[in-house]
């Protein structure tokens, strides 16, 4: 058992850091207290990386720096597989030892262990063979079960520290986001238009907004950035401002759209894309031409109710091209009018089975038609909200076109 001394050494050392919370620091006087009371050649304290197997040496002595290992190989992966201490008095008669110093000949592994699970562990290695007892063992076992207390409330600190700053950055896109926004709706005569779009989370890949044009036309988009939060936020950013670049250079739609899908599949990692809508409506002719690169299918509503899907002219952005973009045109009449959605509407529900749909979007719409556009609006995205329960589980966008 280990002596006055050093029980008097190892309670100075945790009062010491008994209000620390920064967890470098910590650590770092906890293993030079540690050498004090077991003296060793190298040494470090592990601690997880939070969501994957690797233990990251975040305090050293005599080890390489930055240090990480797996946390499934190795004595140390043993230790954090069983929580229990070992004792190594020669690494060379151990087939599980993985070899960090050359010189090392014995070792001594200790799991840090919460009520959460296995934080990491205190690694110490000696050059001397069974330089390392019984009695260093139960030391160190147990300045391990004290070390963990200070060492559990440091990592919280760290991990409110890190939310704080992602809270923040949140902020601020969501910031950026609600300037990108339409503020109002164009006006037109002879036109009523409306849109709005809810995330899901704090900042979401839904956008929508509205780009004049002259002679009384305007261009309509409504996208969907795949992923939601952040990633797909900052994805909506950059296909925003692709759009606005092109649009600038008076390019045919489908040119505008080939350009801004060949940009993406040669930047966007695997797996990233966007499905996008975009029409240029020309009010006075009440007529559009539009391309949609994979999104849902908006709805031409005539005034009679009778709805026409518009289908996709083109893949979504950001898979390689494979057929070309095309364009697609429409007439309206008094009292007919368009509706954009994204998946977020299509999707509602509380399973596949219960989805909302396109089938159930074009009969709900039917019922609603007569209202002025932001009735039908909100009608749509309140429907989708109820059919998910009162929460919406995607990000949502709807804008909704009547001409009068």
């Amino acid at each position: 058992m280990p002596g006055n001394e050093q029980l008097g050494l190892l309670l100075q050392t945790l009062a010491h850091v008994a209000i620390s919370v920064e967890l470098q620091p910590t650590l770092a006087v906890l293993l030079e207290s540690l050498h004090k009371l077991v003296p060793f050649d190298g040494g470090a304290i592990f601690v997880r990386d939070t969501g994957r197997d690797v233990l990251r040496a975040r305090a050293t002595r005599g080890y390489p720096p930055d240090l990480a290992v797996p946390s499934t190989t190795g004595l140390v992966g043993e230790v954090i597989r069983s929580g229990q201490s070992q004792l190594v008095r020669d690494v060379r008669h151990e087939p599980a030892y993985v070899a960090v110093r050359p010189s090392t000949s014995a070792q001594l592994t200790v799991p840090l262990a919460s009520p959460r699970g296995i934080l990491g562990a205190i690694v110490l290695e000696s050059d001397g063979p069974s330089a390392f007892d019984e009695q260093d063992l139960d030391l160190v076992t147990l300045f391990g079960q004290q070390a963990t207390i200070v060492i559990e409330r440091a990592l919280l600190h760290e991990q409110l520290i890190r939310q704080s700053r992602l809270d923040r950055e949140m902020e601020i896109a969501r910031d950026i986001l609600k300037g990108l926004s339409p503020e109002s709706a164009p006006m037109f005569a002879g036109m009523d238009v409306f849109g709005r779009s809810v995330a899901a989370e704090t900042v979401g890949g839904d956008a929508f907004e509205f780009i004049p044009y002259p002679e009384s036309q305007v261009g309509i988009s409504v996208s969907d950035a795949k992923g939601k939060g952040l990633p797909g936020a900052l994805l909506a950013v950059a296909y925003r401002a692709m759009l606005h670049a092109l649009v600038s250079m008076e390019l045919r739609p489908r040119s505008t759209f080939t350009r801004m899908g060949d940009l993406l599949a040669r930047s966007l990692p695997e797996g990233n894309f966007i499905t996008a809508f975009y029409g240029i409506i020309d009010v006075a002719e009440r007529r559009m031409v539009y391309v949609n690169a994979g999104h849902p299918p908006p709805l031409v509503v005539r005034a009679n109710g009778h709805t026409e899907p518009l289908l996709a002219t083109g893949l979504p952005l950001g898979f390689p091209r494979l057929t070309p973009m095309r364009e697609g045109y429409i007439t309206f009449g008094r009292g007919d009018g368009l509706i954009l959605y994204t998946d977020g509407v299509t999707e509602a529900g509380s399973s596949p089975d219960d989805f909302f749909e396109v089938a159930g979007v074009q009969a709900y719409v039917r019922a609603i038609w007569s209202k002025s556009a932001a009735d039908v609006c909100a009608s749509i995205v309140d429907e989708a909200s109820r059919r998910s329960g009162g929460i919406l589980t995607d990000d949502t966008t709807v804008v909704v076109i009547k001409f009068e």
